[in-house]
């Protein structure tokens, strides 16, 4: 079967046109994507960069504000330093009068016939050993010691018959607490 094209040349010439027309809305649809595609390639990379700024911004903060507490620890301690010392302090100023108060009450209240020979104070504890011509003579200053305002738990640990020196006499040892 032979065919006959019975068409003009004109009407050919449109047919092929039709085809170039597709592909030049082809090519404007793929530029208007690329172009979307660049726009939102360009949106994001702000955005990134921006975020990343956000973030170096951030990281400075937070080591400026390490910093800062590391200032404020290093005050803290400081400060706890300082705390320890004026309480030091204030403990070695209150407990400075108490030994003389002791020396000055212990001697005071020693009647005649009674020497001490050792005298010892931890905390508030007062230990004394000493010797005495009769054991009257430590009652009467043991009771002294009672009657004073700044002792208590006044003690009669022992006494003990001994020669000093060819003399009879009593060695005797004693405690009591300093009042607050």
């Amino acid at each position: 079967m032979i065919k006959i094209n019975l068409l003009r040349k004109e009407e050919k010439a449109q047919k092929v046109k039709k085809p170039a027309g597709f592909m030049v809305h082809v090519l404007l649809a793929a530029l208007a994507a690329f172009i979307v595609m660049g726009l939102l390639t360009f949106y994001m990379n702000s955005k990134k960069d921006s975020m990343q700024s956000k973030m170096e911004t951030s990281k400075k903060q937070v080591a400026e504000l390490q910093k800062k507490i590391n200032e404020a620890k290093k005050f803290e301690g400081l400060n706890k330093e300082l705390e320890k010392r004026k309480n030091l302090i204030e403990t070695l100023r209150k407990n400075q009068s108490t030994p003389v108060i002791i020396l000055d009450e212990v001697s005071g209240l020693i009647p005649n016939g009674i020497w001490l020979t050792n005298l010892s104070y931890n905390g508030n504890l007062v230990v004394i050993e000493g010797i005495g011509f009769s054991n009257s003579d430590i009652v009467t200053y043991v009771d002294s010691l009672k009657l004073s305002p700044n002792f208590s738990e006044v003690y009669l640990e022992e006494t003990k018959q001994t020669q000093v020196e060819k003399v009879d006499a009593y060695k005797f040892k004693l405690n009591f607490r300093v009042k607050g």
